[in-house]
């Protein structure tokens, strides 16, 4: 796992979201949120780093930062 892969993980967890969960919310399929979390899918695009900010409330510049795009 990356260190923004377990930082996603921890905000779905704090919500108490289970992937499906989070999936419903974002439009992003489970296993691509699971790639993501371990680290499996190394930049995801900024549309999809969008939808998982808004799905679990967390800074879309931070994930942005995180992987690389600012």
């Amino acid at each position: 796992m990356n260190e923004v892969g377990i930082y996603l993980r921890n905000a779905r967890k704090a919500r108490k979201l289970s992937l499906r969960g989070l999936s419903e919310l974002t439009g992003i399929s489970h296993t691509e949120i699971s790639r993501i979390e371990k680290g499996e899918r190394e930049t995801p695009g900024p549309d999809t780093l969008k939808k998982l900010s808004v799905g679990l409330s967390i800074s879309y510049e931070e994930l942005m930062h995180g992987y690389g795009y600012i």
